[in-house]
Parts: structure tokens; sequence; C-alpha cells
């Protein structure tokens, strides 16, 4: 084990009909299947991207029956909300996306993404599809995620569908619980971390809310990312990504101290590769 600091992501997003997104294709994409739109007979092929670690619909324990037998599957729940749904800029469900610590068993892991969902989400009356993606081949292995797709409205009382939004999960509240969700996956991870032994911990701060005088470092992007996974090496930058960032040139530029500590942090990443 080390003790060191893990990989902590937590991005939560709605998925909307602005930006001309169906919920079934999306649906399909994150569960790695063949679905079809039960209202317009579309097929929307996903399956040859891969397949899932781990897929689940998980459905609150105090839903009625005849909404538990309708809602039996990813095609079904995605069908459902898209009939729903009449407005052309309808939200449709939310979807979080969260790094899974690599360190731990498939096992371990679902056990502590189904445990989140159920406490934050589930057992709170919402609806909630799981698929937990595995690294890409060739890639970084420390790159399993899961995607969590999340119902917006109420599930009606003695009813097999849906019933009225609840407005504390849309876009009008619903960010002001994002806050608090991040701190509660950053806590379920490091106690994952401890019940199993290792010494690696998260933190859902950011590097300002940590006094880390540091801008965050700028994603890679799936394209690089893509072709660093084909052998094919890219130019590398004169210093570390970190000095790179037009943010941290302007701080180097004021103070030499500064600029002394990114060069110093590059060396040593660079001694480790």
């Amino acid at each position: 084990v080390m003790d060191d600091e893990g990989f902590y992501r937590f991005s939560i997003k709605f998925i909307s009909r602005t930006n001309g997104t169906n919920l079934v294709d999306k649906m399909s994409y994150n569960n790695r299947s063949n679905l079809t739109d039960r209202n317009t007979g579309k097929k929307h092929y996903h399956r040859s991207r891969g397949s899932t670690q781990y897929s689940e619909l998980m459905i609150p324990e105090n839903a009625p029956l005849g909404f538990k037998e309708k809602i039996n599957c990813p095609e079904a729940l995605a069908s459902e909300i898209e009939k729903c749904e009449r407005r052309r800029d309808a939200q449709l469900m939310q979807e979080g996306v969260l790094a899974v610590p690599s360190e731990l068993e498939p096992p371990q892991q679902i056990e502590l993404v189904r445990s989140y969902v159920d406490k934050l989400w589930v057992s709170k009356g919402r609806v909630a599809q799981i698929d937990i993606h595995p690294p890409p081949p060739g890639g970084d292995p420390r790159q399993v995620h899961a995607h969590i797709l999340l119902s917006l409205r109420h599930i009606k009382d003695g009813s097999d569908s849906f019933g009225l939004k609840n407005r504390e999960w849309t876009y009008q509240k619903g960010r002001s619980l994002v806050k608090e969700w991040r701190e509660e996956w950053a806590n379920a991870v490091n106690a994952a971390y401890e019940r199993y032994g290792y010494q690696i911990r998260v933190d859902h701060r950011s590097l300002k809310d940590r006094g880390i005088e540091r801008a965050p470092q700028r994603p890679k992007g799936q394209a690089r990312a893509n072709i660093e996974r084909r052998g094919m090496k890219l130019k590398e930058n004169t210093l570390h990504q970190d000095l790179d960032d037009s943010r941290n040139i302007k701080k180097c530029e004021t103070s030499p101290e500064f600029e002394d500590r990114i060069f110093m942090d590059y060396l040593a990443k660079r001694k480790t590769r």
C-alpha cells in the first residue's frame, strides 16, 4: 500500500433535449447495448463499443409493483421518460460520472458504487441506472468509472408510471445539492480505502480551498488519449503541463519562487517516468 493521494472525480450534468440528446441512445451508450426506443421504433446500436464491468437498474424498494414490472430494464426506463416529457427543451435525467478506485477488486468497486447510489438517491425515491466501465484496452488501468443516470420525476403512488418532477432534483435547485454529493462520494471512497487496508485518500475540495497555489491541470482530451493509447508519442511541452497552463505562467511572471516550485515538481515527475 502507498501513502498517497488517490484520483478523485465526481461530475454531474443534466441530460436535456436542448442539445439534441435522445435518452434511449444515451442509455444504450452507457449500457454498451443495442436498445430500441419503444415510442418511435428507432434502434440505437452501441454494443460494439465494448462491455460494461457491471450494470444494474435500481428502483426504490417502496415503488408500486406495477411500476417495477413495467420499468424492468434500461430500454423500458428510457422509453418511459421520453414518453413523459413533452417539452422540446425538457430535462430528461441527471447523469453523474464517478471515478471508481482502481486499487479495489471489482466486487469491492461494485459494493462501493451501489451503496453510495442507494444512500444518496434511490432511498430518496429516484430510479438509478448504474453502468461501471472498465479501462479501455491498452488504456490507463486507473480509468475505471461509473455512469449513473437518475430520474427527475416522482413515482406515482399506486401507478406504473412517473408523476410530477421533483424541483429539488432539477436545474433550479439541484445545483445546491452537488457540493453535498461530492463530499459524500469522497467520504465513501476514503471509507472503502480504510476498510480494505489502503493508506490512499481522496479530497473533493478544490485546490484553492485546500490552500494549494497551482492552477488545475487541463485534461488531455479524448483525441490525445486515443493517440497515446495507440503507442504514438506526441511532442512534449518544454515543462510540465502545469507550467504550460497560461494561468500558472502568469503566476510565474510575478513570482520566481512559484516558478521554482513548478519546475521542481516537473523534474520530480520526470524522474519517476
